[in-house]
């Protein structure tokens, strides 16, 4: 049938007939069950790499001369380059159009075209100008990028800049797109399960064709930022994949180690170093299988170097994780251990040897690969099996245990913790 409604405003007065109604239901309720990130719809690529931008509106702007950390994981099927340039918004010093000419141009990063992987992207920079926007130019990427995790600190301080960086919390008001650019919507993660998946980066070393006789004839050699402590105990762990197999042995190096000043720094515990060298026990690794490894130890010298002995493997050799901390103390002792950070100035191989090194992407396709945590549990030192507890972290990257709620990473994957 039909229905007569009266409308009362200041634009219509009177009678009109309703031929037609249709009843939708309209929901705008954020559930905070549900994991979120911020989807950039983006259409047709852009002719310039500016033309698409999500920009980040920081609560507080950065100090000149400052370092900063930007992170941010980002998903997209087509793949292609994000290019992070800071701006100082609120400067004077303007474009002809309007625009800030207080500009700080960073180099792009690759972004791995896929629907299930997403790229851990990392900038580290000096602040030129007090910038107090992120602007992420997504150069010349069709259709719909996901974005999530997106933290800025500053270099070794705490308090995190970006606002609901994890999208965790209802609400995207510190995110806006550039003139004609893409659209921004907050987005539930149970419509995008292929974003469960992330690109992890490693220490990849290339031990050649076939195992040497002897485990230190290839190593993988740590140069420690400062040197062990003698007579504190300290816990060495490292996320490992080969691509054939073997053997690994942990064997700290002091470097200054000779015979005359063994007596009057160690004392008695000279007799326990060979060469300043302190051998651990050995690990096994199955092949195409990653396995994290632990060895518990008191050091009988002030140890400069943690070496790692894998002659006994051949082909890829890859690390990641790797933490050394003194027994209950909570300050890392590796520098990069997870390798998101770009550069490993402080690992060095026996090139005299042939091996090689890189830091590289782990393809969780590739036999040779590691995800977030290890498929074969901890070894003390000899691996254990799968079904230990699972490991959790929240999204800052402290470890949690099963009683924590919230949004958390385990065996690689964000879920929520109920």
């Amino acid at each position: 049938g039909s229905a007569h409604v009266l409308f009362q405003g200041g634009q219509y007065n009177g009678t009109v007939e309703i031929s037609k109604v249709e009843v939708r239901e309209i929901s705008n309720v954020f559930d905070p069950s549900q994991i979120h990130v911020l989807m950039v719809s983006i259409g047709d690529a852009g002719v310039n790499n500016w033309d698409k931008q999500a920009i980040c509106i920081l609560g507080t702007p950065m100090e000149t001369g400052h370092t900063y950390i930007v992170k941010a994981t980002i998903l997209t099927a087509a793949g292609g380059t994000v290019q992070l340039v800071p701006v100082w918004e609120a400067s004077p010093n303007k474009e002809s159009w309007g625009s800030t000419k207080d500009v700080q141009y960073l180099e792009g990063r690759t972004l791995i075209g896929s629907e299930e992987k997403a790229t851990k992207v990392v900038w580290e920079f000096t602040a030129s100008f007090p910038h107090d926007r992120l602007q992420f130019w997504l150069e010349q990427i069709p259709g719909d990028v996901f974005i999530d995790n997106v933290s800025c600190v500053e270099k070794d301080v705490d308090e995190e800049m970006v606002d609901n960086g994890d999208f965790e919390e209802e609400g995207i008001q510190n995110w806006v797109s550039n003139w004609g650019g893409p659209t921004l919507k907050q987005k539930e993660m149970d419509e995008l399960v292929s974003f469960l998946t992330y690109l992890n980066h490693v220490l990849e070393i290339n031990n050649g064709e076939a195992p040497a006789e002897h485990g230190y004839e290839r190593q993988a050699i740590h140069v420690l930022d400062e040197p062990l402590v003698v007579g504190k105990t300290y816990i060495v762990q490292a996320t490992i994949c080969s691509e054939s197999g073997g053997e690994i042995q942990l064997a700290p190096i002091f470097s200054d180690y000779t015979e005359e000043n063994a007596a009057p720094l160690f004392g008695s515990r000279m007799n326990a170093l060979q060469n300043g060298v302190q051998y651990l026990d050995i690990a096994t690794i199955e092949a195409g299988q990653s396995s994290r490894v632990k060895w518990t130890f008191i050091a009988e010298a002030p140890f400069d170097k943690l070496q790692f002995f894998i002659g006994k493997m051949s082909g890829k050799v890859i690390f990641d994780d790797v933490s050394c901390m003194e027994e209950n103390g909570d300050t890392e002792l590796i520098v990069n251990g997870d390798f998101e950070e770009e550069g490993i100035t402080n690992w060095t191989v026996l090139s005299w040897a042939g091996q090689t090194m890189i830091q590289a992407e782990a393809d969780v396709d590739d036999p040779v690969s590691i995800d977030a945590t290890p498929t074969t549990g901890i070894a003390t030192p000899t691996a254990i099996s799968a079904d230990q507890p699972a490991v959790r972290y929240d999204l800052s990257g402290r470890r949690v245990d099963a009683s924590y709620r919230g949004v958390v990473i385990m065996n690689g994957k964000k879920t929520v913790n109920n």
